[in-house]
C-alpha cells in the first residue's frame, strides 16, 4: 500500500468493505436455489452453510483444509 493511501479506520473503510462483502455474498446466494421455511433460524443456517461451503473453493477445488481462503 502506497503510503499517501489513507487508513480504512479513519475513513469509515472498514464498515464500506462489510458493506461490500455482504452485498457480495448475497449476490452468490441470489443465483442459487431459494429455499425459504417458515422458521428463520433454518433459513440462516442454510446460508452459512452455502457459504462456508463457498469459501472452501479455490479455483475448481475444494480445499477442506490447508490452501483455503482462511
Amino acid at each position: 500500500m502506497e503510503a499517501s493511501t489513507a487508513s480504512p479506520l479513519a475513513t469509515n473503510g472498514y464498515d464500506a468493505q462489510c458493506k461490500e462483502c455482504a452485498q457480495a455474498w448475497q449476490g452468490i446466494l441470489a443465483h442459487g436455489m431459494d429455499v425459504e421455511v417458515p422458521e428463520p433460524y433454518v433459513n440462516n443456517a442454510w446460508r452459512a452453510m452455502i457459504v462456508a461451503n463457498f469459501s472452501l473453493v479455490n479455483g475448481d477445488r475444494m480445499h477442506y483444509s490447508a490452501g483455503n481462503q482462511y
